[in-house]
């Protein structure tokens, strides 16, 4: 069976507007927030990774190694002019890039998750290659799909269509029938996410309290098949 080709768009152009500065400077362990989850991203099987940024956005959160073999091809960056107006421009933009590249599947990552894993990121491609065609194989923890999720190409153009700073939660809301599998996770810790200083201060204490890359990532219970 012939593997299929996933490319990420990496959702790096959120305003920060909660935070009140650039969060993705956040310093997190020995780096910046921004890393974490894009180095899950370019050690996993993700064949290319496409980072949507702001305009202003010169990648200096990044680390140096990003831009150094063998990082450097797996990546490239789009900057979002309309990425003031919300979250889904953001990923519009990213979608339209993804599929210039002609790929099978298109995976969502947000840049403020530090948890997610490489595993994590493998598992869920590796649905998707295995038990093809699925309309999408999403990220579950109490029964609430999240970042990240593979979609088709061909359900990736439905999000397209979408507006506003809700992501594409209702793609699934308006499409109950989807051939697609969820994946559910029992750490809660693999979402966390920074929006606020009280989320950053949480996540500073998880990650003393574990091996940051150490974290029980194995689903709670097997995958299942929707619709």
């Amino acid at each position: 069976m012939r593997e299929a080709k996933i490319v990420a768009v990496f959702l790096a152009a959120g305003k920060s507007e909660r935070m009140g500065f650039p969060k993705l400077w956040l310093q997190l362990g020995t780096e910046c927030l921004g890393n974490w989850a894009f180095r899950a991203a370019v050690q996993s099987l993700i064949d290319h990774t496409i980072v949507v940024t702001r305009e202003d956005d010169r990648l200096d959160w990044m680390d140096c190694s990003f831009h150094k073999s063998p990082y450097h091809r797996k990546w490239s960056q789009l900057t979002c002019k309309d990425s003031v107006q919300g979250q889904s421009s953001s990923l519009v933009a990213g979608i339209k890039k993804a599929e210039e590249l002609l790929p099978d599947g298109i995976i969502v990552l947000l840049a403020d998750q530090p948890f997610i894993t490489k595993e994590m990121i493998n598992e869920l491609i590796v649905y998707f290659n295995k038990e093809s065609p699925l309309a999408f194989v999403a990220a579950c923890h109490q029964k609430r799909m999240r970042p990240p999720v593979v979609f088709s190409r061909h359900l990736a153009a439905q999000v397209k269509g979408i507006s506003g700073d809700h992501g594409a939660r209702h793609i699934f809301r308006t499409n109950k029938y989807l051939n697609g599998k969820i994946v559910h996770y029992s750490n809660p810790a693999l979402f966390s996410d920074v929006d606020t200083q009280e989320d950053y201060k949480e996540v500073k204490e998880q990650m003393r309290g574990e091996d940051s890359r150490g974290l029980h990532w194995k689903k709670c219970n097997p995958a299942r098949s929707l619709g």
